[in-house]
């Protein structure tokens, strides 16, 4: 769930993100912002992101 602040309607703040305890060897993350609420609809892909 996001927090409310990250809505159109109340600041669209990006919410930070961040990530503890990376397995070695891993070479990138990705990430996907979908919306369950509006079927067929991903509003981003993220991808190759480093660790």
């Amino acid at each position: 769930m996001m927090p409310k602040e990250t809505g159109y309607r109340n600041g669209n703040v990006s919410p930070a993100l961040f990530w503890e305890d990376v397995p070695e060897g891993v070479k990138s993350f990705v990430l996907v912002m979908d919306d369950p609420d509006a079927q067929g609809w991903t509003h981003w892909v993220v991808y190759n992101i480093p660790p």
